[in-house]
């Protein structure tokens, strides 16, 4: 027992080292992972792991060998064990001579070692399932699967359609604004429908397996037709809810889940034998393979029910840590299909047999049948024939819970917008999205003036200080119930603190760049070489300036390294930058300079209120302040940085440089910080993501004269056609895919530069928006959860959801789509539709 205990830990062990260094080759596969989660580690130990991952892989491969070393190369011993042995050594010994985790590029390459390490334990775990199996066999007498299937199902879509919801409400409270009573019981109806089909058709499919597998005379069938259904229901899983955020699809995404599915089954087919000695008789595959559960839970109605209420509180604790740091809810879909699945297989163990009667087999083939007709019929009459009002009742309260119970959001995505997969829209967005780094792309040459000459005349330091996640409504100057950013507020009353600010790319993977460029970007990361498009850096070449730049995993493909520029924080690894710091280095540097002639350039990204610092950080608030009604956390590291920034500020003005400075200070988005159950910005162009703080001082001497419409909107992008425009390079040219000059000489100037329309874009997903020509209504299409949204950009951080009719979204999908194909003509790429 001790020996199979400890070749259970050896073989778990393999396998989640293999798993994760999988996942890591993986995400180095992905364009945007590459640089969001691989240049840039959000976890704190990924460093750590890459660089123990070729020793730690070597010792638990020689653990699993050795372990069975006696036994496979004895008399007994297969081929197959002795060739695994051969491989899987040669392996190791390969991994630790190459190192590739630590080499790993964003390419083809990358994909091969993910399936390669996803392989390896694959192999062993057969061979261990294999002969863990070997000799059991089935009968073909009567059984009661269908009984305890049908009241497994049932049970487990009541508690379930009863968990979420009680769970949601204990973790976030009451919704806001409350429902009625008439809407709560909308909206439970329509969940309890919704679980008892999932969980009831889950039965039949099953019943339906295992009666199929007891046709065959071959005792094998039956297992393999359960292992089949499960593997192909995991593989779904995996391509729906986690590879299609991180834009992984097409063969490859099929054939690495196909993997992952293999895995958990081939380790729980060799783990159930050795928890409980088979035993050939008149069970399923299914009671064989939970056979421990079974002898656990089976006669047992408080053992059974004190399982259920620990995975009931376990469900719940790790929701509430997972919904902080989540990516498209990705985590939390996870959890709530675990832990259905874990609910159901406990309650099929705990049911006891009975006699069987083909009444049961009739319940679990007619009520799936008459619940999805049921649903079909409520979801219809209640949303589709009822009339406007109650489509925007029904819809808005299912969006509404969506964004607290992930089940719903799981069930709505599964069962409403089957029909909306197939519209042509979703299909385009995908195709124009995340653009594979082995497709050609050349870069373009971006010209904001017909010809860059130097400029005439002494020039500003430009200072542009960019909060990575920053979102308006936490400073002063743009919402009056903050009173922790005093100094932001000062320089804001000093300043230009623009109105209607926006990114056009909700997270930093394309936004950053937007900057430098003051254009559209093509979907991908990245277009190289950049140096072309890099219209920021030929200004500041051309007009003699010196730069100081905080180079993080963005930069170093952005900027092209030349005698003109210097990192503000060498050796400083992208999340490890934090404005203070930064600061205080920049005004060594100005103290530095002396009687340097040159203008003065200085580009900062700093990362102290990014969502994944403050999660590494403990989610704990900094320093002392009031902060109630706001996320704490966030709102102290503003606190913070106001602090810095003020403190520099002040340094300015004390060594008379600030009247000299052209300050721009902004962020590159926002950032949901549990608006609707949302945290993060990855996929997401929400109202609270998209508006920024813009803020600009411009010398006296610069801004005498100078027209700002500040009713206008205006996007990250017009900052470096602003920048030609005031350094005296003029005119600067008219493009629907490039920025405009936010200040004029004259308002006449600024007619030709207005569009009705303005296109906005995820970073990271199929995700496309339009903001109207005033900047007051926002419009998404959603290509990543096919769903459509339509916000009135009020007061309201998160703005104000509007019903949207279908002309509506006609017509605003037909603008995406044009606009989609005008930066596809920009950048001369021809995606294949």
């Amino acid at each position: 027992m001790k020996a199979r205990l400890g070749q259970t830990f050896a073989r778990a062990g393999l396998l989640l080292l293999c798993v994760l260094s999988g996942a890591y080759a993986l995400l180095a596969y992905i364009p945007f992972t590459y640089q969001a989660v691989i240049k840039f580690p959000m976890v704190s130990w990924i460093p750590a792991f890459v660089r123990l991952h070729p020793w730690l892989l070597l010792l638990l491969t020689g653990l699993n060998l050795g372990m069975d070393l006696r036994r496979w190369w004895g008399p007994g011993g297969s081929t197959a064990r002795r060739a695994f042995s051969l491989g899987a050594a040669l392996f190791a010994l390969a991994v630790l001579l190459r190192t590739p985790l630590r080499t790993i590029q964003n390419d083809t390459g990358s994909l091969f070692w993910a399936v390669a390490f996803l392989a390896l334990p694959l192999w062993l775990l057969l061979l261990d399932a294999r002969s863990a199996w070997e000799g059991t066999s089935w009968t073909s007498r009567p059984r009661d699967d269908a009984r305890r299937l049908f009241l497994a199902a049932l049970t487990a879509g009541l508690l379930a359609a009863l968990l979420f919801p009680v769970l949601a409400w204990l973790r976030l409270g009451p919704p806001d604004p409350k429902p009625t009573l008439e809407g709560l019981a909308l909206v439970w109806g329509w969940g309890l429908f919704a679980h008892l089909l999932v969980f009831l058709g889950a039965a039949a499919l099953l019943m339906g397996v295992l009666g199929l597998g007891q046709m065959f005379i071959w005792s094998w069938v039956e297992p393999a037709l359960l292992a089949a259904l499960v593997g192909a229901a995991l593989t779904r899983f995996l391509l729906a809810v986690v590879f299609s955020p991180i834009a992984f699809g097409g063969p490859a995404a099929l054939l690495v889940a196909a993997l992952l599915a293999a895995l958990v089954l081939a380790f729980l087919a060799g783990l159930v034998p050795g928890l409980q000695p088979l035993e050939p008789g008149a069970e399923s595959a299914l009671d064989l393979a939970l056979r421990p559960l079974i002898r656990l839970l089976r006669g047992r109605p408080f053992r059974t029910a004190g399982l259920l209420a620990l995975l009931a509180a376990g469900a719940g604790f790790a929701l509430g840590r997972a919904a902080v740091f989540d990516w498209n809810f990705l985590f939390q879909k996870t959890l709530v299909v675990a832990a259905s699945a874990l609910g159901f297989v406990c309650l099929y163990a705990a049911f006891s047999p009975g006699r069987p009667k083909v009444l049961w087999v009739w319940a679990v083939i007619l009520v799936p049948v008459i619940t999805m007709n049921v649903f079909l019929a409520f979801d219809e009459v209640l949303v589709a024939r009822s009339g406007a009002f109650a489509e925007r009742r029904l819809g808005a309260l299912l969006d509404q819970e969506a964004g607290r119970d992930v089940s719903v959001r799981l069930l709505r995505e599964a069962l409403s917008p089957l029909r909306q997969a197939q519209q042509t829209i979703y299909r385009i967005l995908q195709k124009n999205s995340n653009i594979p780094h082995d497709v050609r792309t050349d870069p373009v040459e971006i010209q904001h003036v017909e010809r860059l000459a130097p400029a005439p005349g002494p020039k500003p330091d430009i200072f542009i200080f960019v909060v990575d996640s920053l979102r308006r409504d936490y400073l002063g100057a743009y919402n009056p119930k903050v009173r922790f950013t005093p100094h932001l507020d000062r320089f804001a009353a000093e300043s230009f603190a623009l109105p209607r600010a926006f990114t056009r790319y909700g997270a930093t993977g394309l936004s950053e760049p937007s900057i430098w460029t003051g254009s559209l970007m093509l979907h991908k990361q990245y277009i190289t070489p950049f140096h072309p498009m890099n219209s920021l850096q030929k200004l500041l070449e051309a007009d003699g300036y010196q730069g100081l730049i905080s180079m993080d995993s963005i930069m170093d493909v952005v900027v092209k390294p030349g005698p003109w520029m210097k990192p503000l924080d060498p050796g400083v690894s992208t999340q490890d930058l934090r404005l203070g710091a930064s600061l205080q280095k920049l005004e060594a540097a100005l103290q530095a300079r002396g009687s340097d002639p040159r203008p003065l350039f200085v580009y900062s990204q700093a990362q102290d209120i990014h969502i994944s610092v403050i999660n590494r950080e403990g989610q704990d608030v900094v320093g002392t302040g009031d902060f109630k009604g706001f996320y704490a956390p966030y709102a102290s590291r503003v606190a913070r940085v106001d602090a810095a920034f003020g403190r520099f500020i002040a340094f300015l003005k004390a060594s008379g440089r600030f009247e000299n400075s052209l300050i721009i200070f902004t962020a590159d988005h926002g950032d949901s910080l549990g608006e609707e159950g949302r945290f993060g910005h990855a996929y997401t162009l929400f109202p609270e993501i998209v508006r920024i703080p813009l803020l600009i001082h411009l010398p006296e001497s610069m801004k005498a004269g100078l027209k700002l419409d500040s009713e206008a909107p205006a996007f990250l992008t017009d900052l470096t056609p602003s920048l030609y425009y005031l350094l005296g390079h003029r005119p600067v040219r008219v493009d629907r895919a490039l920025g405009r000059p936010l200040f004029t000489a004259t308002p006449e100037e600024q007619i030709p530069y207005r569009q009705d329309h303005y296109l906005l874009a995820s970073s990271y997903g199929a995700v496309f928006g339009i903001l109207d020509g005033a900047g007051r209504q926002l419009y998404i299409s959603d290509g990543v959860n096919f769903a459509d949204h339509l916000y009135r950009l009020d007061a309201a951080a998160a703005g104000t959801p509007q019903s949207l009719s279908g002309g509506q979204k006609a017509r605003y999908d037909k603008m995406i789509l044009d606009d989609i194909d005008l930066v596809n003509r920009f950048y001369q790429f021809k995606p294949d539709h």
